[in-house]
């Protein structure tokens, strides 16, 4: 059984199917690592359907390391016996078998043979490395995670479950406008307030708006109250929480596909389901029984 194995002499277990997000934030990984130097998500370990392991770096602050040499973001390359992998500052080693779990037992390999092996690279770049290279037993990276995100089968969401999803939302904030209303209206004239309390409620409500689209639908939820109700969620291309920042990008983006609704419409057209903010922010609405 393949394993990763800590200083600690802690072993986790490697063996899965879909690939395992590892980093620091424990909702959104599969692999957790409570230590600073580690990124929310730092680096993915998985397997190709031929059976071989990989590792790649998703962008860390402080990097991914496999035998000394710094990884590339988002490039993945193939995992062998005794390999030590640096995430941050936590040094580990891979082993495949029970009986090598001892990280001082490690030998560095050669860098320069490793990488002309097991980068999953584009074919040219491998051409170019070592045209000698058995390319049957590469994946480009772009194959790989196209067969990744068709792996998960997603259901998209239609267009009459959004709207629906939708309207529960609108019905939500309107209530929630209401009542902030009716509370300022009694502070106002307790208080002998000379606010104009529609401004101040119509401020409020965009603002609350804004912020209960963004927030839940960055969440561990992944959707709003309407979204929710309607078991939905939205998502990456890989079924993932999405980030605050991209979250926000697509709230304002619905901006742009208000213009004549032409960006609503697209969705009718669109193998994903995706509106024009979606694809702007590259984001699906999915049903979370996926």
């Amino acid at each position: 059984m393949p394993h990763l194995i800590l200083e600690t002499g802690e072993k986790i277990d490697l063996e899965t199917i879909d690939p395992l997000i590892l980093g620091r934030a424990g909702e959104q990984c599969d692999i957790v690592i409570p230590d600073e130097s580690i990124s929310r998500n730092h680096a993915k370990i998985g397997v190709t359907p031929e059976g071989k392991y990989f590792v790649g770096d998703l962008g860390s602050t402080n990097g991914t390391f496999l035998n000394g040499e710094k990884l590339p973001t988002k490039k993945f390359f193939f995992l062998e016996e005794k390999d030590q992998i640096k995430f941050g500052n936590i040094n580990t080693s891979v082993s495949f078998n029970e009986e090598h779990n001892d990280l001082t037992k490690v030998k560095e390999h050669s860098n320069s043979k490793r990488n002309q092996d097991s980068l999953l690279n584009s074919v040219d770049d491998e051409k170019q490395n070592d045209p000698s290279l058995d390319l049957d037993k590469s994946e480009t990276l772009n194959s790989y995670e196209k067969k990744t995100v068709a792996s998960h089968n997603f259901q998209y969401a239609g267009f009459w479950q959004r709207v629906l999803a939708y309207v529960i939302d609108l019905i939500f904030l309107l209530l929630l406008n209401l009542s902030l209303g009716l509370a300022l209206s009694i502070v106002f004239v307790i208080f002998d307030i000379s606010l104009d309390v529609d401004l101040v409620v119509n401020t409020l409500g965009i603002i609350i708006g804004s912020a209960y689209f963004i927030v839940m639908e960055s969440s561990p939820k992944q959707g709003t109250i309407g979204k929710m109700m309607r078991g939905l969620k939205v998502s990456d291309h890989d079924g993932n929480r999405i980030s605050i920042l991209r979250a926000t990008g697509r709230y304002f983006g619905k901006l742009i596909s208000s213009i004549f609704f032409i960006g609503y419409f697209i969705m009718l057209f669109s193998s994903k389901k995706q509106c024009l903010h979606d694809m702007m922010t590259s984001c699906l609405v999915i049903r979370k029984s996926q």
